[in-house]
């Protein structure tokens, strides 16, 4: 694949992206995500531009995710 897989994850998943970015690059495919972004740099402007210059986008839900995601839609 040309390019890189950005990865989407919630900060609680932070070891099972990892795991998951070692899997995908041992397989030969690229991939990216905020672990990369240099000290100093904006954390909003880097992620845009690594989002519009992705190939793929992965969005990592944990259980924890989608029990959130129900509980704020059953408040509304």
């Amino acid at each position: 694949m040309a390019g890189y897989v950005f990865i989407s994850y919630s900060r609680r998943d932070r070891r099972y992206v990892e795991r998951l970015a070692s899997h995908l690059n041992h397989a030969g495919v690229r991939t990216w995500f905020d672990d990369e972004i240099p000290i100093g740099d904006r954390f909003e402007k880097v992620i845009r531009s690594k989002i519009d210059a992705c190939a793929a986008f992965v969005v990592v839900m944990s259980t924890y995710d989608t029990i959130h995601l129900r509980r704020l839609r059953d408040s509304s």
